[in-house]
């Protein structure tokens, strides 16, 4: 096996892992969302596990952001 060939696997695993974690904190916001009076989001639940503090709010902004552009596209188009 080459170099290469190793850190395909690697990544390949890592993104398993990932998709996985993923549907983890989506079922577990099923479980606890009944019991809480704020539900959670599923993001909530993923994000600290892959990303920083820093990371989370720099994307926060970027989608607010996009969803700014997104609804102004409709008031030019109005």
């Amino acid at each position: 096996m080459q170099p290469r060939e190793l850190y395909k696997m690697m990544d390949a695993y890592r993104e398993r892992n990932k998709d996985a974690d993923r549907k983890r904190a989506y079922l577990t916001t099923w479980i606890v969302n009944p019991h809480l009076k704020e539900p959670v989001k599923p993001d909530d639940i993923f994000n600290p596990m892959y990303y920083s503090a820093e990371e989370i709010e720099k994307m926060k902004q970027e989608k607010a952001k996009s969803d700014l552009e997104y609804f102004e596209s409709f008031k030019e188009k109005g």
